[in-house]
Order: C-alpha cells, then sequence, then structure tokens
C-alpha cells in the first residue's frame, strides 16, 4: 500500500502483483530488511491460482485445437494487432482516483479482450489476455508467482465472461442479431467485472488479514464507475470492428487524448496532496520535538482503525487526514508552538483556534473535503470537555475518535520542553483512566493491542482506575485486620419472669 493507504490497492483489469510483493510464496518477504512469515492460506491461494491458470490455458488450446481451422491472413494480423494494443495497453496504465484517499492504477486492456471474445471466441481471448500480462509483468521484473497469480485473474475473468456470452448467443454472429448480441455483451462486461473483483478482493483480504465480505464489496464498489465505461466501450469497439477492423482504431485518438488529459489532471492532484503532506511536515519541523508526528499519528489511527474492523476506504479516509490533521498549525505564532512552559489560558485558547484554521485551509482541497469533520471533532472529548464545539458521547464520530486516541498517545510520548516523555506504559495507563469519560474504551483497547502486536506493550497494561481501585480495596482490608473486631453478644434475658 502507498503511504498512509492513501494509495488504494485496485487494479482495471485488476492485478495483485504489487501487493505480492509484500507476501512471498516462498515463505518469507523483506520489509524495511526483515523476513516476513506469509500465511498458510496465502501459499495455498497462490497454488491454486497457478493450477487454475494451467487449467485454463490447457482447456483454450484443446478447444483451439478441435476447433475447425477458419482464421484467414487478416485475420491472423487482426489478431496481432489486438494483442499488441493489449500489452501496450498493460505497459501505459492510467492511475484513477475513487475518493478522498487516492485510487489505483487502471489498465485499458480489457477494451481489446472483451472484443476478441465476442468476435473470435474465448478461447484466443484468454490466450491473449494471459501473454499480454505475463510479457508485462516479466518486462516489469516481476517473481513467477506474482506473475501466476495476476493471469489466473485474467484467465478465470475471460473464460467466464466469454463462455457466458457463448451461451446467451447460442453462437449466432454478433451483426446477425445485434440487440441480442450487445445486451450479452454487457453481460459478459458485467461477469467480467464480477469475477475480476471477486478474485482481487479474495487476494487482498488474505494478504493483509481484511474480512473477505468487506474487502470484495470496497474493491468492487471503488472500481466499478470506471469499470462500466470500460464495458461501454468495448462494446463500442465491438460494433467498429463489425464494421471494419480498422474502423476501431477510430477509438484511439479521443481515448488517448482522455487518457493524457485525466493524467495531468492526477498529476496536479497528487502534487496537490504531496504539498499538503509537506505543509503538515513543516508545522511538524517547526517544533524539534513534534518531528514526525503527524506520520506517527496517521500510521497508528490507520492501525487501530484496522483492528476495530473499519472499512478498507474509510480507513484509508482517516489515514489520509490523520496525516494533515495539525496543518492549521501554521497560522499559530513560534511564540505559542514553540513555548517551553505550560501555556497561559490565552495562549491556550489560540492554540486550540488551529482546528478551525486547518479546517479553512482543507476547505478548499476537493482531496479531503469529505473528511474534514474528522479533523474537526478530533479534539472533542465524549465528556464535552474537548473543543472546538465540545460535543458529547455520540455527536463525536468514531473516526475523530479514533484520532484523538492516536493523537494523545503520540503527544504524550514524546518529549516536551516542560515535561519528559511518558513510556508507553504510562500512556496507555492514562488513556484508561480517562476511557469511557474522554476516549472511547474501545478505541484505547485497539491501541493496546497493536502496541503489544508491534512489541511496544510486553503485554496487557493494568488500567489505572482498575489498579487504584485494587489498591484502594487492598489498603481497606489491610486496615481491617489491624483493627480488633468487636463481635456483638446475643441480648440475653434477665430470666425473670414479669409481674
Amino acid at each position: 500500500m502507498t503511504e498512509q493507504g492513501r494509495g488504494i490497492f485496485l487494479l482495471v483489469p485488476r492485478r495483485l502483483g504489487t501487493e505480492l510483493a509484500t507476501a512471498s510464496p516462498a515463505g518469507s518477504a523483506r520489509g524495511h530488511g526483515e523476513a516476513t512469515r506469509v500465511p498458510l492460506r496465502l501459499k495455498i491461494f497462490v497454488c491454486l491460482a497457478s493450477l487454475l491458470l494451467c487449467c485454463l490455458v490447457a482447456a483454450a488450446l484443446v478447444t483451439l485445437a478441435r476447433a475447425t481451422p477458419g482464421f484467414t491472413s487478416s485475420d491472423l494480423a487482426i489478431l496481432m494487432f489486438a494483442t499488441f494494443l493489449a500489452i501496450l495497453a498493460e505497459l501505459k496504465p492510467t492511475r484513477f482516483y475513487f475518493g478522498p484517499h487516492g485510487g489505483s492504477e487502471v489498465s485499458l486492456s480489457m477494451i481489446v479482450i472483451l472484443p476478441v471474445a465476442v468476435l473470435y471466441g474465448w478461447p484466443l481471448a484468454l490466450l491473449l489476455s494471459v501473454l499480454a500480462i505475463a510479457t508485462t509483468d516479466i518486462h516489469a521484473g516481476k517473481a513467477w508467482y506474482k506473475i501466476a497469480v495476476n493471469a489466473a485473474n485474467y484467465a478465470l475473468s475471460t473464460f467466464l465472461a466469454g463462455t457466458t456470452y457463448a451461451l446467451l448467443t447460442a453462437g449466432t454472429l454478433f451483426s446477425d442479431a445485434l440487440p441480442l448480441s450487445l445486451a450479452a455483451a454487457a453481460v459478459m462486461g458485467l461477469l467480467f467485472f464480477l469475477v475480476n473483483t471477486s478474485f482481487v478482493g479474495t487476494g487482498l483480504a488474505l494478504i493483509y488479514n481484511l474480512p473477505m465480505g468487506s474487502t470484495v464489496l470496497s474493491n468492487a464498489s471503488l472500481v466499478a464507475p470506471v469499470f462500466f465505461a470500460m464495458i461501454g466501450l468495448s462494446v463500442t469497439a465491438t460494433l467498429l470492428w463489425t464494421v471494419h477492423p480498422a474502423a476501431a482504431l477510430l477509438l484511439i485518438p479521443p481515448m488517448l487524448a482522455t487518457k493524457l488529459s485525466y493524467e495531468h489532471c492526477a498529476r496536479l492532484r497528487q502534487e496537490t496532496d504531496n504539498f499538503l503532506v509537506a505543509l503538515a511536515d513543516a508545522v511538524d519541523m517547526r517544533d524539534p520535538y513534534t518531528a514526525q508526528h503527524s506520520h506517527r499519528v496517521a500510521q497508528l489511527s490507520e492501525a487501530i482503525a484496522r483492528r476495530l474492523g473499519v472499512p478498507a476506504d474509510d480507513v484509508s479516509t482517516l489515514a489520509a487526514i490523520a496525516r494533515v490533521h495539525d496543518v492549521g498549525k501554521l497560522v499559530v505564532r513560534d511564540a505559542i508552538l514553540l513555548k517551553d512552559d505550560v501555556l497561559t489560558p490565552q495562549e491556550y485558547a489560540e492554540m486550540k483556534g488551529h482546528v478551525e484554521a486547518g479546517i479553512r485551509i482543507l476547505d478548499h482541497i476537493s482531496l479531503y473535503r469529505d473528511s474534514l469533520e474528522i479533523l474537526a471533532q478530533h479534539h472533542e472529548r465524549l465528556d464535552g470537555s474537548g473543543y472546538p464545539r465540545g460535543l458529547r458521547g455520540d455527536e463525536i464520530i468514531f473516526p475523530a475518535r479514533v484520532l484523538a486516541v492516536a493523537d494523545a498517545y503520540d503527544a504524550m510520548t514524546t518529549d516536551r520542553p516542560y515535561r519528559p516523555a511518558k513510556t508507553p506504559e504510562e500512556a496507555v495507563r492514562e488513556l484508561y483512566r480517562v476511557a469511557g469519560k474522554e476516549y472511547d474504551l474501545n478505541v484505547v483497547r485497539a491501541l493496546e493491542d497493536e502496541l503489544i502486536a508491534r512489541g511496544v506493550l510486553k503485554g496487557p497494561v493494568v488500567p489505572a482506575a482498575l489498579e487504584a481501585a485494587r489498591q484502594e480495596a487492598e489498603a481497606e482490608a489491610h486496615a481491617a485486620a489491624r483493627t480488633p473486631r468487636v463481635v456483638p453478644l446475643p441480648r440475653v434475658g434477665s430470666g425473670r419472669n414479669p409481674s
């Protein structure tokens, strides 16, 4: 994944090569110079994908061998040119952005693959797709298992889509029953989309240990608009191809112009994002005590949200806004920001203004506009003691609660001129002490679990409140043990009968 999850791992037609770079079926992967154990489920996934690829390629070759030869030299030239276009499309993907947090690279090879499946049958389309992806992945120097998984994805999507089209049209030529052919081609494209995104969602869930269902749905929902546009283009290319193969080339100039224009816009968007991140880093660098604060908070917020089962797209949104959550401190004077003593009430009031300043800065950037409420609420507290609006309880959205805990933990574990840093144990104890009052208890527990997983904590931290209660109970018991016990005796009558 890209930094802070801003770049969602999607590709249309979708490939898993980038993600598999973090997981090698050979048993280890190298990230930051350390070996990482690969889950058995991922090894099984790669093996099954490789086996599936072999079976589908074999089925395509057998089907072609049994078919009656009917290809002319012009057909062969057309297929060779289509293969060239598919390879070119894979070599030159376009980066699309689907939300406030990032996007994915999109290959236009589907616009070539589907028309070949319609006009020449699924076996040739399958072999073309496998050849295109294998050629580009080998050119990129990818490992065999990445090539196998990517090729299996293309092969399975093409096989199911192509055979479905053949069943729906019963072998009728595309131009002989145009309404039926158009409907069947649309169904074919939709099935290609569903198989492709489901395959990729499954792989991503296995790689990142994410919930299967939500990962598949998130993957599909994000790429759906682009995919549907590509289905329309592929049907249009087929129509033009039936008029004359060269007519399909009429789509290339407008597609190229659109691609270049969009890449320019995407580049501007990425540069804007990078500029804002640089501003956030500049804020951190103004104070040597808070260097890399925003980066750490974003990473921790993302990890906590994942542990709490937050959907992948919401996790990325949270990580993106967390990366720039302190950008409003640009308007805070150095005399206050760098003061080596506790702030006065007037100075603290000015410091609190950084939240609204950050909102004003980011409100002009569409990339963050939908996530500004997270920034606006990350200093709010459950008991209403926070700022700037004094929200309480359920008025505070959950992503803001996550950011609040991550921000508070990093602040407490960082040295300041007026106090030393707390240890991770002390910081977590403090968060537990005010959990339920200021911070969400579930978020604090998820933070503790994440720190244990990272090896920062050796084990669960006893909440300070519970420890104080235990100590108080022990003190009371100890005091009671040292106090002489007075045992009340039953009252005994005088023994005299009443007169």
